[in-house]
């Protein structure tokens, strides 16, 4: 009855009660080695950006170049997708259904807000390093001066990213983040209906979006690389 009411309560777009849907009772991801494996590797990474920054700010150029300040967009955004992943199950609702072997303290909100800031760090991380590509490329390979760079490459590409990077994850990924078995953290997962079919149409429109970004990604950098 209670783990009724954890998925009710869990997800707003999908009815348990009315699918009966068996809630997977095993799962790699439910391991307490593997959800501490997470949480250690999450706080090393942000840890590690937190001394990058460190060193950039304590460095004669600190934000001066254009170097510097897309290495400290990419050492954020790792920042925020490492400590979502630090948290692990910590804020998902307290009720969530799902047997994993640490607690969470959560409610649908923190969950929500945990889901966002992982996807939108990715995002972020997926952007710059791209531009961190770019840049090489019109530095190394078209041999353009910082002042060019800083008005064709960077001010443009920075403003689209902040836009698309922000404003996508929130459309796309917003109506399906909740926990699942398959993450050991709030994340876009919409559990599947009763007949196999999916019961919401976000995970696809959620998958195309994930692949394109990573098409994008790899396309620029072979791109840039063959230059």
């Amino acid at each position: 009855e209670s783990r009724d009411e954890g998925t009710s309560y869990l997800f707003s777009k999908i009815n348990y009660k009315e699918t009966k849907m068996e809630i997977p009772t095993s799962s790699f991801y439910y391991e307490k080695s593997v959800i501490i494996t997470g949480m250690v590797t999450g706080s090393l990474s942000s840890l590690s950006s937190f001394i990058i920054l460190s060193i950039i700010f304590r460095s004669t150029t600190k934000l001066r170049s254009v170097y510097h300040r897309i290495i400290t967009w990419i050492s954020v955004a790792d920042i925020c997708t490492s400590v979502s992943l630090a948290l692990a199950t910590l804020p998902m609702p307290e009720n969530q259904p799902y047997p994993f072997q640490m607690p969470s303290y959560g409610n649908i909100t923190t969950c929500k807000t945990q889901g966002l800031t992982y996807f939108i760090g990715n995002c972020f991380v997926f952007w710059f390093n791209g531009l961190l590509n770019i840049y090489y490329l019109c530095s190394l390979g078209f041999n353009l001066g910082e002042r060019k760079i800083v008005n064709f490459v960077e001010i443009p590409l920075t403003i689209i990213g902040i836009v698309c990077c922000t404003a996508l994850p929130m459309i796309v990924v917003l109506n399906t983040v909740n926990p699942g078995p398959l993450n050991i953290h709030c994340a876009s997962y919409v559990p599947p209906c009763e007949d196999g079919e999916k019961c919401s149409d976000d995970e696809m429109s959620f998958i195309i979006s994930y692949l394109s970004t990573l098409t994008l990604g790899f396309s620029t950098l072979i791109v840039c690389m063959s230059f």
